[in-house]
C-alpha cells in the first residue's frame, strides 16, 4: 500500500498541508488541546502551529476526511469536560459560498464526533466577504446582523448549553454575531457559548 501511495505522490505531489495531515496522530492533536479566551470565545488550540494550520486548512479548503476527524479530536475533548447537555450550532456559510465549497467545514468536523447537532438553528441569509481579507476593524463589523436564528426552535430548548462553532477565532466578530442573533430566543435554563477550534 506504501508503495502504491509513493507512486501517487511521485505523480500528484501533495500538498503541504496534505502531507503534515498524513503524518499526525489523534493523540498528538489531543496533545495541543490548550484552552484560552479571546473576545468571550473558547478556543481550543493554537492556531499558529504548523499542524493546527495545516489541519484547518486541508478541513476548510480541500474537504479532508482526515483533517475533519482530527480536528474532532478536539472538540471531543472539550465535551467530556462537560458535564451538561451540549448542543452544537455550526457557523452556517451563505447560500453562495455554500454552493462554491459544497459543504460546511465546521459541520464536516462535529459530524465526527458523536454529539448532537442542530446546524438548523442558524442561518446565513445575507452574503459577506470572507473575514480572512479584512483588516480586524473590518472583521467586527462585516458580519453584524447577517445570522438569522429559527426562533421557534431555538426557544423549545430547555436545559441545555447550546454551543456555536467555528473553526478559526480571530476577533470573535463572527461567533458574537451568532451569539446576538441566537440569545434573546433562548430558555432562561440554557447556556450559550462560543467555540473556535483554534484563535
Amino acid at each position: 500500500m506504501e508503495i502504491i501511495q509513493h507512486i501517487i505522490d511521485a505523480i500528484f505531489p501533495p500538498r503541504e498541508s496534505e502531507r503534515i495531515v498524513r503524518g499526525v496522530s489523534p493523540e498528538y492533536v489531543l496533545s495541543l488541546y490548550k484552552e484560552s479566551q479571546v473576545s468571550g470565545c473558547l478556543c481550543l488550540s493554537d492556531y499558529r502551529h504548523p499542524v493546527m494550520r495545516a489541519l484547518i486548512t486541508e478541513n476548510k479548503f480541500w474537504q479532508n476526511k482526515q483533517a475533519a476527524k482530527l480536528l474532532a479530536v478536539l472538540l471531543m475533548r472539550f465535551s467530556n469536560t462537560n458535564t451538561s447537555p451540549l448542543i452544537f450550532v455550526p457557523i452556517p456559510l451563505g447560500k453562495k459560498r455554500a454552493k462554491e465549497r459544497g459543504y460546511n467545514q465546521v459541520l464536516e468536523v462535529l459530524l465526527q464526533t458523536h454529539a448532537t447537532v442542530r446546524p438548523d438553528l442558524l442561518t446565513r441569509p445575507k452574503e459577506t466577504v470572507p473575514q480572512m481579507d479584512l483588516n480586524r476593524t473590518k472583521r467586527l463589523t462585516n458580519v453584524v446582523g447577517v445570522f438569522k436564528a429559527d426562533q421557534v426552535a431555538v426557544s423549545t430548548l430547555q436545559d441545555i448549553t447550546l454551543v456555536i462553532v467555528d473553526d478559526v477565532c480571530t476577533t470573535g466578530a463572527t461567533l458574537q454575531a451568532a451569539r446576538a442573533e441566537l440569545a434573546p430566543h433562548l430558555h432562561p435554563s440554557c447556556r450559550l457559548l462560543c467555540l473556535a477550534l483554534a484563535h
